[in-house]
């Protein structure tokens, strides 16, 4: 299926075509070259941004490189929704569209992920803690899960965390944001884009000085 515009007069809004959850649920574990990869980007229609482009720096203490610039992204279908293509050596591992492309969504937009095994455990609510890092549990590990806008392009960093810094962020809001921003500090400063290497050492050395150890 295609997701192309019709018009039903020269002043009317453009509206979609829409393609069933399988399309897009699919391409999940395919590589980005892939016939099911394609047919998603052929159901997205003749307003994708192409070509695809790198556009997420990542941190994960399960992966041997140090930060992986490796996120593939298709950035907006027009006229309303980015869409995004999430990209792990070399397969989708996530994708989110705009929910009039898809049969029955009921949200602005709609997300697909390959399992992870992450358990999300807390996030600070409220306004005031929009994009605020989330504590997620993963096969029994604690994490720090931050996103971070680094202008062009953004930034998904996990850092881990011992049950008592896990304990303490959420008994403490203020600890929670010192850290938060302190984390923030470190991932958009000159050290790290200079030399990624020392973004684990930094990043530990903050939540260690600000939640104790173990």
């Amino acid at each position: 299926m295609s997701a192309r515009p019709r018009r039903h007069g020269t002043e009317s809004a453009p509206t979609w075509e829409t393609a069933p959850s399988a399309l897009f649920a699919s391409a999940l574990g395919r590589p980005i070259d892939s016939a099911e990869v394609q047919a998603v980007l052929d159901a997205l229609g003749p307003h994708v941004e192409r070509p695809i482009g790198i556009s997420v720096a990542r941190y994960d203490p399960e992966i041997a490189r140090t930060v992986a610039w490796d996120f593939p992204a298709v950035p907006r279908i027009w006229p309303s929704m980015a869409t995004n293509l999430g990209v792990r050596d070399g397969a989708v591992v996530w994708l989110t569209v705009a929910g009039e492309l898809v049969e029955d969504a009921r949200e602005p937009r709609v997300s697909f992920r390959v399992p992870d095994g992450i358990e999300q455990i807390f996030r600070p609510q409220g306004a005031e803690w929009n994009w605020a890092p989330a504590i997620i549990r993963r096969r029994g590990d604690l994490l720090l899960d931050l996103d971070v806008g680094q202008g062009h392009w953004d930034g998904s960093y996990r850092f881990p965390l011992t049950p008592r810094q896990s304990g303490r962020l959420q008994a403490d809001p203020l600890l929670y944001r010192e850290v938060w921003e302190g984390l923030v500090r470190i991932c958009q400063g000159r050290a790290f884009f200079d030399d990624p290497s020392t973004l684990p050492g930094s990043a530990q050395s903050l939540i260690d000085a600000r939640c104790g150890r173990d």
